[in-house]
């Protein structure tokens, strides 16, 4: 069998088109995923921030005895980051998200997905925290801002 010059090119542009897309669509959903994690821990850290906090414990008037408001952003990650990773992990969470926001969003599943979050699952350590404190305080990474928004609403439906 001959391919023609124009046949062949084409099989090699789209073979090499599809392999491009296919790691863009990887990385993609490699973001969403850590996106969906840091804003899943993000929720956390405030929540056990808020439940640590001696002022709201004995109900303080003061607003200076209460630490969830006098702390700031990057100290309450410092402080609950790695135990509101852990908290997320155990409630088995970020999956059910991802899957409801790839859906959304009408992404192409990609096997190696699950891979990369066992990876995330098993790096508990600081600089997961601190990686993904910046990625959830990154002013720029406003891509997915809708589908967290919709996610939020998602999970207080399902008592997530």
């Amino acid at each position: 069998m001959v391919f023609n010059e124009m046949d062949f090119s084409s099989k090699c542009l789209n073979n090499v088109f599809a392999d491009e897309v296919s790691a863009a669509n990887y990385k993609q959903l490699c973001k969403l995923l850590e996106t969906v994690l840091a804003k899943a821990v993000s929720d956390e850290v405030h929540k056990l921030c808020k439940e640590r906090c001696s002022g709201c414990e004995y109900d303080h008037p003061s607003q200076r005895r209460h630490d969830c408001l006098m702390l700031t952003e990057e100290e309450k990650w410092v402080n609950y980051g790695l135990e509101a990773i852990e908290q997320v992990n155990s409630k088995r969470v970020i999956w059910r998200l991802f899957l409801e926001a790839m859906r959304v969003l009408k992404l192409e599943y990609h096997s190696g997905i699950v891979d990369h979050l066992r990876d995330l699952e098993r790096e508990l350590d600081s600089a997961l925290v601190h990686s993904l404190m910046g990625l959830h305080l990154d002013a720029n990474n406003t891509e997915f801002d809708c589908v967290l928004n919709y996610l939020s609403y998602w999970r207080e439906d399902r008592g997530y």
